[in-house]
This record gives C-alpha cells, sequence and structure tokens, in this order.
C-alpha cells in the first residue's frame, strides 16, 4: 500500500493531511446530538476495518493499472480515495436521523449496519 501513497504523492495526495483525511468528532453523547455528528468513543475498529478494505480495493486498481498507465493510475486512485473520504466524512457528520451507529454507545446509530455501508460504497465504486 505504501508504494500506491508514494506514486500519489506527485499528484499532491497527501495521507497525513488531517485537514483532508481527518475529521474532530464530538466525545459526549450531548455533543454529538447537539452536532448530528457520530459520537467518537474510543477505538473503531469496525470502522476502521471498512476504510482498511476500501483502500485496498482501490490498492488493486492501481497495482493493475499503474503497469500501463501510472499517469491515469494515479489519477483515479486520487479520486477513487477523495470520494471515499468525503464519503465517511458526510457520514460522519450529517444528521441522519438514526439510522446509522458507529458504536453501541453512539446516539447517532453511524455504521450500526456495515453491510448497508458496503453497499453504498459499493454502488459508488462499481463494486
Amino acid at each position: 500500500m505504501a508504494a500506491m501513497f508514494d506514486q500519489l504523492q506527485r499528484e499532491d495526495f497527501a495521507l497525513q493531511n488531517f485537514a483532508c483525511n481527518g475529521l474532530i468528532l464530538p466525545a459526549s453523547e450531548p455533543a454529538a446530538l447537539r452536532l448530528g455528528h457520530a459520537l467518537h468513543r474510543g477505538p473503531h475498529h469496525g470502522y476502521s476495518d471498512v476504510i482498511a478494505a476500501r483502500v485496498e480495493r482501490i490498492r488493486v486498481h492501481f497495482a493493475l493499472q499503474a503497469p500501463v498507465d501510472p499517469g491515469t493510475a494515479r489519477r483515479t486512485a486520487m479520486m477513487r480515495l477523495r470520494l471515499l473520504q468525503d464519503v465517511m466524512r458526510r457520514a460522519l457528520t450529517d444528521r441522519h436521523r438514526a439510522g446509522f451507529w458507529l458504536n453501541r454507545r453512539d446516539p447517532m446509530r453511524l455504521f450500526a449496519d456495515r453491510p448497508y455501508l458496503d453497499d453504498a460504497i459499493d454502488r459508488l465504486f462499481g463494486g
């Protein structure tokens, strides 16, 4: 995976750029309800697993395309990664009327239904 991210630096993609790749979430239930954001309650293994699986799919596509057309492979991977970032940011910060759960204590109920999230991302990526 590091090889792909090294290549994407040529396109100004910075994985460690918190403004693009990070998000501060509320740590209290009242704040989560008031803001309509997911509640951050420590480790988020399920979320991390979903993101890692999506990034791996992007990496596999990149690895297949890069030998044929490196520029297109880089641009496509960047577009897919940015789309994933945007989708996840919206999912964590938009009000969902209790449609998902990030964890069992999350009043916004984000990601309780991981198959729903998987299906949504598959539709976006044509998976």
